[in-house]
């Protein structure tokens, strides 16, 4: 039991990271011409959350750069590329019999063609023991800092996401 629920926890940890599962609502003010731009990486980034929600892995990383990587907080690598985090997703979103994700940019900072933003959210997994068959609940809540870039055509994808921080509770077994 504790060997299934360790592997489901480590698919979801990375996943974490690299779907920018995250939540709060404090907006962001100061510049701006920040607002629409963190309305357009808002946007991304709740279109993913239903993709999540709905359990499609292709659309929960469709805001990803091709480039796209997630470290933790102390900088290993923990999604190398975007391939992995399909795979990681898909891992996940197999293991669960419900999800929920919520995530919210909280702050932006602007330079040329790139944003830097700091995200928050939970993630609330509904996960079955395959050994036993009972079921737990289990929460995500995280906050990573992002660097997205704006392609030529004026779309923003999220080339890097680090951990800050994250935790985790299980309730059931």
């Amino acid at each position: 039991m504790r060997k299934s629920l360790t592997i489901v926890f480590s698919v979801i940890t990375a996943a974490l990271t690299a779907i920018i599962i995250l939540f709060c609502s404090t907006p962001s003010r100061g510049d701006s011409t920040a607002d629409p731009i963190k309305d357009a990486i808002q946007s991304e980034v709740h279109a993913a959350d239903l993709a999540i929600d709905k359990g499609d892995s292709n659309g929960a990383i469709a805001f990803f750069a091709p480039n796209y990587a997630a470290y933790d907080a102390k900088g290993k690598v923990l999604v190398p590329d975007k391939a992995t985090g399909l795979a990681g997703i898909k891992a996940l979103l197999q293991q669960v019999k419900q999800i929920s994700s919520a995530t919210t940019i909280t702050s932006i900072k602007l330079t040329g063609s790139q944003a830097q933003t700091q995200s928050s959210g939970t993630l609330v997994m509904y996960v079955q023991n395959q050994g036993t068959g009972k079921f737990s609940t289990v929460t995500e809540i995280g906050v990573t800092t992002d660097l997205w870039v704006r392609t030529p055509s004026g779309i923003w994808l999220d080339q890097r996401s680090t951990q800050v921080s994250a935790s985790q509770t299980t309730t059931g077994q």
